[in-house]
């Protein structure tokens, strides 16, 4: 999830747990930004 000014915060969410969805949210970082674009580089690259 980008949050802006070159950072990006990393996040899970378990959907099916009860009683309601587990979400973790880690700080933002500026490793996670440019994961998040290699991440996004690669899928783009590997379709178009």
């Amino acid at each position: 999830m980008i949050t802006g000014f070159g950072r990006a915060r990393y996040s899970t969410v378990r959907y099916y747990t009860k009683p309601k969805p587990y979400i973790t949210l880690l700080r933002p970082t500026r490793a996670a930004y440019l994961a998040k674009m290699a991440f996004e580089k690669y899928w783009l690259n590997a379709w178009f």
